[in-house]
């Protein structure tokens, strides 16, 4: 049939620079041309594609770059907001408690950019990272560090057990504190005010060593234990009741960074017999 390039695309203006053309199954080519007027052509109406699906590896060098340009002006945000907190101690209650909540607001972001970065990274780089021996309690007090204001925040406690010097685990400490840090992250957000967040650590049966992130809330619907570390899957997390989605795709990100390092997420049972567990199972040195 006869028909208008315009009813291609509602509202576009004839002013809009060139667009390339498309062939439709029948062979013929519709072109725009940047003339006061649509190019006549008779074929059945199209869509117009400008260009085909991203690669992978071009994809994940986009999300990587996003990430990047994020992260520079969050990093002068933050540090500026140090530095009001710092030399304004003696202001209002309200002004210094909205500083906090800034500063707060700013981790949660920076949070969000590494998981950016996690996720541009399973595209574009090897699985796997170089791992190397160290000791465990220096990591998980480094996670806690990072996450007291957010816990507070949420009116949790942060409580971690106390780990033998003795215990070492095999991983890459940039890794293991964002695998670790997403399962407190996602145990702060949904754990019940006034509760607590543990951290607790095992030996496993096979020697391996267990990093168990406990929380009062409500654990994970069972149709969705088997997958809520699945990329697919967080939309379904986010959707229902007791999907325990993390802000940032943190359960995924969760995945990508134990991965890397050889290195399993997956959820527990809580020791009190009630609440969540997420649980970090990572190798230990080979004795």
């Amino acid at each position: 049939m006869v028909g208008w390039m315009a009813c291609l695309g509602v509202g576009r203006s004839p002013l809009s620079p060139p667009l390339s053309a498309t062939s439709t199954d029948q062979g013929v080519s519709h072109w725009f041309f940047p003339r006061r007027r649509w190019h006549r052509c008779e074929s059945r109406v199209t869509c117009l594609r400008v260009s085909g699906p991203l690669a992978p590896e071009v994809l994940g060098q986009l999300i990587g770059l996003l990430a990047h340009d994020l992260r520079n002006p969050l990093s002068a945000l933050h540090s500026n907001v140090g530095f009001l907190e710092s030399v304004i101690e003696t202001a209002d209650e309200d002004v210094l408690e909205a500083l906090r909540d800034a500063r707060v607001s700013c981790d949660g972001l920076m949070y969000v950019i590494d998981n950016m970065e996690l996720i541009g990274r399973s595209l574009t780089a090897p699985p796997s990272l170089p791992t190397t021996r160290m000791g465990l309690m220096p990591v998980l007090q480094e996670v806690v560090g990072r996450h007291r204001a957010l816990a507070k925040s949420h009116g949790v406690t942060l409580e971690l057990e106390e780990v033998h010097p003795s215990i070492r685990v095999v991983a890459h400490k940039d890794m293991l504190v964002r695998a670790t840090g997403n399962l407190v992250r996602n145990g702060i957000q949904h754990g019940l005010p006034g509760g607590a967040v543990k951290i607790r650590v095992r030996i496993d049966a096979d020697d391996s060593c267990l990093i168990c992130v406990e929380d009062s809330g409500t654990p994970l619907s069972p149709e969705l234990t088997d997958r809520a570390f699945d990329a697919e899957a967080q939309l379904d997390l986010k959707s229902a009741a007791g999907g325990r989605y993390s802000r940032g795709l943190g359960l995924y990100a969760a995945r990508l960074a134990a991965e890397a390092i050889g290195a399993e997420v997956r959820t527990g049972t809580s020791s009190s017999g009630s609440g969540s567990s997420l649980e970090l199972r990572i190798p230990r040195p080979a004795s």
